[in-house]
């Protein structure tokens, strides 16, 4: 678990680094690198769920699984509270995209995590 928040930390700073040089919070926080830090720990939690699913380990899937949970929140509450019009319709229908291929992966290939087996 150290290890999942330690990695969380690391690239969720390399985001804001790549953005501003620094790792410095005390600036805002523009659309672009919200939206930078969705991507990012979407990209992470599918790493999660496929390495929880390819070496059969509850806790890595449940770990992935947790984080996807936490992008979707903040993707709902955050992230799409700045937009208007077009742009929040499309940008929820690729966060339902999203949660269909992640719900039929989870169909496909995580049903030992559903029956402990």
């Amino acid at each position: 678990m150290a290890a999942a928040v330690g990695g969380w930390l690391f690239v969720t700073l390399q985001v804001r680094h790549l953005w501003h040089g620094t790792v410095h919070y005390s600036a805002g926080l523009p659309g672009g690198e919200l939206y930078s830090h969705s991507l990012a720990w979407l990209l992470m939690a599918l790493a999660g769920l496929a390495g929880g699913i390819r070496y059969a380990s509850r806790e890595i899937y449940g770990v992935g699984m947790t984080l996807l949970v936490v992008v979707i929140l903040k993707v709902f509450l955050i992230d799409l509270a700045g937009l208007s019009g077009v742009l929040r319709a499309l940008s929820f229908m690729g966060l339902g995209l999203v949660l269909l291929a992640t719900a039929y992966l989870h169909q496909r290939f995580g049903r030992e995590h559903r029956t402990g087996a």
